[in-house]
């Protein structure tokens, strides 16, 4: 089994002419889940924590992870990461509909 762990997650996928950049990224290790998830909504800029052991399940501000930059790279015990459409290329595709 390949770990997601191993891989070199980039702040930004280009494919096909289109921008992603990174939104998130999930972690488990012996039963245990935490995330990490950017959120970009004005006035709440920053990464936010979710841990299923921590703050009764509720996801709060990091001020340890307040960076887009902290999910980027090798990180262990990854499972999966998302990407989200930028929102330039977003209204660009919504228009050539």
């Amino acid at each position: 089994m390949v770990h997601a762990a191993r891989f070199y997650f980039p702040p930004v996928l280009k494919i096909a002419g289109a921008e992603y950049k990174i939104q998130a990224r999930l972690f488990y290790r012996n039963y245990h889940f935490w995330s990490l998830l950017h959120r970009e909504d004005e006035p709440m800029h920053g990464v936010y924590m979710y841990d299923d052991m921590e703050h009764d399940g509720l996801a709060q501000f990091s001020e340890k992870y307040s960076h887009q930059c902290s999910l980027v790279g090798y990180k262990e015990h990854t499972f999966a990461v998302f990407y989200t459409m930028t929102r330039e290329d977003n209204s660009a595709s919504q228009m050539t509909k």
